[in-house]
């Protein structure tokens, strides 16, 4: 299955709401979404979360979360990146990266700040560059 998401113009009673204009890091604006699977390189200044299965190359100017459920196999380089699912490749984030409890990664870490919570399956290098 494809599914597709952006940022939509929302319209209450005639005024219309530019979601494009709230800055908010926790605002979710491409999904790949559970039971679907893509292969590509994204590049996006939103930000994308993974519940399904990603294959390819992402660049990010904002966050990148990967869900309990999601399966990355990728290169990833944004300003943070959340994993809590299964992630191998490799990930340069220029502010954070966060690993759940849940996350199982193999590959390289470069990143000034990260928190990797007790329970981790990890596999690979840190690199913490300020």
């Amino acid at each position: 299955s494809w599914y597709r998401c952006n940022l939509l113009l929302l319209q209450e009673n005639t005024k219309q709401v530019n979601l494009k204009n709230i800055q908010s890091e926790n605002v979710v604006s491409n999904f790949i979404f559970e039971n679907t699977k893509l292969k590509g390189e994204f590049e996006l200044n939103t930000v994308l979360r993974i519940d399904g299965e990603f294959i390819g190359k992402i660049k990010s100017t904002s966050k990148v979360i990967i869900g309990t459920k999601g399966k990355a196999n990728c290169d990833i380089e944004a300003d943070i990146i959340e994993i809590g699912g299964e992630f191998t490749g490799n990930i340069i984030a220029k502010n954070f990266v966060k690993i759940y409890s849940t996350g199982k990664i193999t590959g390289n870490i470069t990143t000034p700040r990260i928190l990797i919570e007790e329970g981790v399956k990890y596999n690979g290098e840190i690199k913490v560059k300020r």
